[in-house]
């Protein structure tokens, strides 16, 4: 039950929460106003600081990858006779490197 008639401001965060809009199940308004001022069960949210450092380490680890690595590998390599000659395993490994790099493009 909503106590009092939110403002333009709130009214307008509610409907384009992200966790609602893009990415979650609808949430009622007053669980959102919950979340947001963090009453009721949102009291205790865990910290994010740590996922957070974890991500930032990850994508710090694998830029260097994909400036330097990734350009190296062409779809076109792929129908030439070097690419045939290689091993089964060499194989499986390029076009696997050639599919991430084709995923970053």
């Amino acid at each position: 039950v909503i106590d009092e008639f939110p403002s333009v401001l709130n009214y307008f965060s509610y409907l384009y929460f992200y966790g609602a809009v893009t990415a979650g199940p609808f949430i009622e308004y007053q669980d959102y106003i919950n979340f947001v001022s963090e009453t009721g069960v949102y009291t205790k949210l865990p910290s994010t600081v740590m996922p957070c450092l974890k991500a930032l380490s990850y994508n710090l680890l694998f830029t260097p990858f994909v400036i330097f690595v990734l350009p190296k590998f062409s779809a076109e390599f792929t129908a030439t006779k070097e690419f045939a000659e290689m091993g089964f395993w060499s194989q499986v490994l390029y076009c696997n490197v050639l599919l991430l790099s084709l995923i970053h493009i």
